[in-house]
This record gives structure tokens, C-alpha cells and sequence, in this order.
């Protein structure tokens, strides 16, 4: 009895500290119990988790502005995309210019004295378009071109209409269209027009029954010619056409109208892409180092979640930062005169780390050398062989940066790494997370069977009660 009673009231010491009895919800502390128990090592373990994925995110920030480093010396790599030219007219109404290919800087005068002209010839009037010109049978045009042989052409339709399609369809050069000269449809003219230049005018005949006109002076319309021009007082330059792309290297000259006055044609270079590149360059240079700055920086509570995410690999970072000042500072492979690296085009670095670009030591070397800045930068070619002996320091440096961004590189390397690692924390929660839920079963199982043990008691209390209170009513009698 002494044990029950003890027991009974152990049961009602518990129920009453855990503050259980009928309706108490057993399963909100069978919870907070589990999770009091377990969440020390799980926010342990997501805390190593998130500080995990926020380092991927650093190596991915690092590899992009890597890449715009990347970038800036693949900008410098080419000699055509360096140092442009350009040609200029000053009377584009009467000569336009543009460069086919290389050419030398410079200044030329030229004067037009005649066009290039193409013969044209008209036929006799005709009343309509598909009027009878040999009473309904073929004839045969004669179409001599030059000093070729004469091309007869079988005009089956006797009409001005078959006459067109015929001379057309032969594809010799001379064209042929019809053409109406009155208001009222009735005066209609063949009109042959050839290519222009002195080779290419050309003479016809027929044997129509009919006069066709094409052979009458009258009815010439132009005469074929070649243009004329000279260049600096060089005179008589003629060619069959007004483009003229084989007068002055690497220059088009397209002539528009006689010149009373030489024209000034001008070849010049342009040092623009070169200083835009080399600009982008040192900004993409300075930037990449402010960041990498911040990844290393010590995190903080607020602001960008990037800031120290790669605080833990400061070493890395430190690396790849020594790395790149030394690409900046490296000696061309194809150097040339007095140019050797970047320093030698004014690039500095401050005191702080800053790179910085003298722009007026960088307008000395090009007015100097262009053509050595260009070999030292590019070897003086275009889309280089990445495996050639000398590749000139823009490309040399850009595949040094491309190879600390491939997947045997120090940053695709740890970027795998922390991977893993990621996988490996998530395999962990998952864990943790199954054994939350064990330690939350079996505090329902027990808490379930004090559950009980307090529902005994209480009936076993309200038993005594009713006990007590009968022997109280006999008593009281």
C-alpha cells in the first residue's frame, strides 16, 4: 500500500510539474523537448552549410571578374582591332573614299577629268508594244560587243516586246527596255543600253523587213567611255567604270562628277580602339582587386551576403590577386623597339595596389612606334594559334587567365570542393532531421504512458473519495 501510495504520489508530483492532466498537449512538449535536445548540432551543422554555399558564391564572383581580365586581354590581341585606319574625302558630292585593305597613312589629290559612261541607242518609234515589225516572221538581231565576234539573236515574236526579251534572255551585257514617250500610249522606243567603259560599246543590225533605227547616229543616245582621273598630277589614269580599287593600296575611290578643283583624299590612323581597350582594361583590373578585397573582408550581419564569403581562403584570394598584377607587369614574348610591357605604354601601379594608366606616356609611344606597340602586343597579326611560339603579351596573358578559370584551376578546384562538401552537410541534416523525429517518438511514448498512469491515479483518487465520504455519512448518523 505504502508503495502505491508512494507511486500515486510521485505520478501526481510529475503530472502537477509538467502541468499534465487531461487535455494537456503532450505532443508541443514532446516537440520542444526533441528539438531542445537535437538543434544545438543542427544549427551547428547549417551554419558550416550556408558559410559552404556562401563561399561557392565567391568563387563564382571571382571567376567573373576573372573573366572580364580575360576579357580586357583578348580586346588587345588583334592587330586589325588596335590601331584602325580611315579614309576621309573633302568633296564626298564629287569623290567618296574607303579602305579594301591595308594601306599607308597619307593624303592624296585628286582630280576627275571624265566619268565612265555606257552607250545607249534608241530604235524608230512604234505605235504599241506588240505592233508587227516583219509582218509576223522572225528576224535576226546582229549584236556586236567590242571587238568580239557578232552574236546573232532569233527574234521569233516580231513585236518591240520580243525584241526585249530576246537581247535579255542572251545575257551578253547589253540591256534592252521598253519606253513610252507619250501621254497617249502610242510612241513607243526599244532602248539598248550597254556596260559602261571604251571596250564595251557595242553596234547593231537586223534583217527586219523594217527599219528598226538601231543603226541610224540619230538615234544614239550616249556614247561608251572610260573614267579619267589623275592622282598628285599623275594624269591619264583611266578605267572602264567610276570605281577605282586598284589605284592607291588598300583605297576605293568612287568618282561622282568632273572636278573643276583637286579633291583632298585622306588616310589616317586612329589610336581610339587601342586607348578604349587599354582604359577597360586597367578599370577591369582595379575592380577585380575591390573585390576580391570584399571576399576576403570580415563578413558582416548586414549588407551584401557576399562580403567575406571567401574570408576562410584568404590565401587563394591573395594568390590569384599576385597572379594577376604579375600578367600586368609581364614582358611581351613578341616585344619590339622600346616596347616590352604595359609599363612601357604608361601603366603604373600606386601605392594602394591602384593601377593607373599616364596617358600622356602612352600618347608619346603611339605617335613614336605604333607599329611596335602593335607587335608587342598582338605579334602584328590576327586570331593567333594559342600553341604558336609567340603569341604577343595580350594573348600570352590571356590564356594565363584562362587557365586559372579551368577545371584544373586553384578557384574550379575548391568551387568542387565546397560542392561536396555542401552535399555532404545536406546528408548530415538529413540525418539530424530523422533523428529529431525518433527523439520526438519516444518522448510521446513515455509522456503517452504517464499519461496513463495519471489518469489510474485519478481514478484511483476519486475511488478513495467516494470512499471516504460514504463512511463519512454512516459515521455522521
Amino acid at each position: 500500500m505504502a508503495a502505491i501510495e508512494q507511486t500515486s504520489n510521485q505520478s501526481s508530483q510529475l503530472v502537477k510539474s509538467l502541468n499534465m492532466g487531461s487535455g494537456v498537449d503532450i505532443q508541443a512538449l514532446a516537440r520542444g523537448l526533441a528539438e531542445a535536445e537535437n538543434n544545438t548540432q543542427i544549427k551547428a551543422v547549417t551554419a558550416r552549410k550556408e558559410s559552404v554555399e556562401n563561399s561557392i558564391s565567391g568563387y563564382a564572383i571571382a571567376s567573373l571578374f576573372l573573366s572580364d581580365i580575360a576579357d580586357g586581354f583578348d580586346s588587345l590581341k588583334n592587330a586589325s582591332s588596335l590601331i584602325r585606319l580611315s579614309a576621309s574625302s573633302s568633296a564626298t558630292t564629287e569623290i567618296a573614299a574607303s579602305l579594301t585593305g591595308a594601306s599607308e597613312p597619307g593624303q592624296y589629290n585628286v582630280t576627275v577629268q571624265q566619268l565612265a559612261s555606257s552607250k545607249a541607242i534608241g530604235s524608230s518609234s512604234f505605235a504599241a508594244q506588240d505592233v508587227s515589225l516583219n509582218s509576223g516572221g522572225a528576224f535576226t538581231i546582229n549584236l556586236t560587243i567590242g571587238s568580239a565576234a557578232s552574236h546573232a539573236l532569233t527574234v521569233d515574236q516580231d513585236t518591240p516586246e520580243g525584241i526585249v526579251s530576246t537581247i535579255n534572255a542572251a545575257g551578253l551585257g547589253v540591256t534592252a527596255s521598253l519606253i513610252n514617250r507619250s501621254a497617249s500610249g502610242d510612241d513607243w522606243y526599244v532602248v539598248l543600253k550597254g556596260q559602261s567603259g571604251e571596250s564595251n560599246t557595242f553596234s547593231v543590225s537586223t534583217d527586219s523587213l523594217n527599219d528598226l533605227g538601231f543603226a541610224s547616229d540619230d538615234n544614239i543616245l550616249s556614247i561608251a567611255q572610260n573614267a579619267i582621273i589623275s592622282v598628285d598630277g599623275l594624269a591619264a589614269i583611266s578605267r572602264s567604270n567610276n570605281v577605282f580599287s586598284d589605284v592607291i593600296l588598300g583605297l576605293s575611290l568612287d568618282i561622282r562628277a568632273v572636278t573643276e578643283n583637286p579633291v583632298r583624299i585622306t588616310v589616317e590612323q586612329s589610336f581610339e580602339p587601342l586607348k578604349t581597350a587599354l582604359d577597360q582594361l586597367v578599370k577591369n583590373y582595379n575592380q577585380f582587386n575591390v573585390v576580391m578585397d570584399e571576399l576576403v573582408a570580415s563578413p558582416k550581419k548586414e549588407g551584401d551576403p557576399n562580403t567575406g564569403s571567401l574570408n576562410k581562403d584568404r590565401q587563394l584570394i591573395f594568390t590569384l590577386k599576385r597572379q594577376i598584377r604579375d600578367l600586368f607587369g609581364q614582358t611581351s614574348s613578341t616585344s619590339s623597339g622600346d616596347f616590352n610591357s604595359l609599363r612601357s605604354l604608361g601603366l603604373n601601379f600606386k601605392l594602394d595596389g591602384t593601377a593607373e594608366l599616364d596617358e600622356s606616356t602612352l600618347n608619346e609611344a603611339l605617335i613614336s612606334d605604333p607599329a611596335a606597340i602593335s607587335m608587342m602586343l598582338s605579334a602584328g597579326t590576327d586570331n593567333m594559334s594559342d600553341f604558336a611560339d609567340a603569341k604577343g603579351l595580350a594573348q600570352d596573358a590571356s590564356i594565363a587567365v584562362k587557365a586559372m578559370l579551368g577545371s584544373g584551376g586553384s578557384i574550379k578546384l575548391r568551387e568542387a570542393s565546397a560542392i561536396r562538401k555542401t552535399a555532404s552537410y545536406e546528408r548530415e541534416l538529413e540525418a539530424l532531421e530523422i533523428r529529431l523525429e525518433a527523439t520526438f517518438r519516444r518522448y510521446i511514448t513515455q509522456f503517452a504512458a504517464m499519461e496513463s498512469i495519471v489518469e489510474k491515479s485519478k481514478g484511483i483518487g476519486e475511488y478513495l473519495k467516494g470512499q471516504f465520504a460514504a463512511m463519512e455519512n454512516m459515521y455522521s448518523r
